[in-house]
């Protein structure tokens, strides 16, 4: 009986383990995937504004990519959280202007 109850338990342990880890790599995976898509749109966003700057006629500068994958990471992340409103799109918005303007100084 002792060494059925311990086969029992290893067995449970065992399959406790598999699935916590294979929920580890899929939280890991999601999340870098979700990093990579947002530096894949940082890197449009800074391409159309280099493409806008060249069309002006008047000297811009152009944020670093960083700027824009940041704000791409906190736009997946309130997708990722719950229905983006309004008042959430203003509100990164507002936060992307500061991050822009502490470029600029």
């Amino acid at each position: 009986m002792d060494a059925a109850m311990a086969g029992l338990i290893g067995a449970g342990m065992g399959s406790f383990i598999t699935f916590f880890g294979q929920w580890l790599q899929q939280k890991s995976r999601s999340r870098h995937d979700q990093m990579r898509m947002a530096v894949e749109l940082g890197m449009r966003d800074q391409e159309t504004a280099k493409e806008l700057a060249r069309i002006g006629s008047k000297t811009t500068m152009i944020p670093p990519l960083a700027a824009y994958v940041i704000y791409h990471v906190r736009v997946l992340d309130h997708i990722k959280q719950r229905a983006v409103s309004r008042r959430d799109i203003e509100k990164i918005s507002n936060e992307f202007e500061d991050i822009l303007s502490g470029f600029k100084r």
